[in-house]
């Protein structure tokens, strides 16, 4: 029995397997130890009982823990998107979660377990690459970039792009030009 439970049920696993804590599992678990030192006529058929609970209670937190995975990728992908189409804007992480049905504490650390960052470190990171870009293929004044880009004021946008890139907007566009200058120069870009 326990054999085909295992096949139908867990043919792939190989090793332990992570399940976190299981009050459920651990009270089974005990009632299995009880029944095993009492050695009656009816500890095979408790056992059994109590095995295959085990087994299916494995099989039940095993399918959750996927289920869930996916709905906080999904989730975790929504703020993402959201963010990215949103730089511009105050983004209101908080507000965000609450309206997909997460509380922020959470959502919070989900966030961060599946991309490394809080909200709030992902969206300046964001903010700095979508500067980045501006800084690179366009002439927009500095300020116009720091608006663009979702930063309240300019020269907050300048201590965090220094912070972040070591160099300032100014430097970092004139470099940049200095490239894509010698690489014309060389004809290095084609097509354009």
């Amino acid at each position: 029995i326990f054999k085909n439970f295992i096949d139908k049920y867990l043919p792939d696993r190989v090793g332990a397997l992570s399940m976190g804590m299981s009050v459920t599992m651990a009270d089974l678990f005990e009632q299995a130890l009880y029944y095993a030192k009492r050695q009656s006529d009816l500890t095979p058929p408790l056992m059994e009982v109590i095995v295959l609970h085990m087994l299916e209670l494995m099989n039940y937190i095993l399918s959750s823990k996927n289920r869930s995975d996916e709905a906080v990728i999904m989730a975790v992908n929504k703020i993402k998107q959201y963010i990215s189409t949103h730089l511009d804007e105050q983004i209101d992480v908080e507000a965000l979660s609450a309206q997909l049905g997460y509380s922020y504490t959470w959502l919070r650390r989900m966030f961060r377990k599946h991309t490394g960052f809080a909200p709030a470190q992902y969206i300046q990171r964001a903010r700095i690459q979508s500067a980045l870009y501006y800084l690179r293929n366009t002439d927009l004044p500095i300020k116009n970039v720091a608006y663009e880009c979702g930063f309240k004021t300019s020269e907050y946008f300048c201590a965090v792009f220094q912070e972040m890139v070591g160099t300032s907007p100014g430097n970092y566009r004139a470099q940049n030009k200095e490239i894509l200058d010698a690489q014309e120069e060389s004809g290095s870009i084609a097509g354009l």
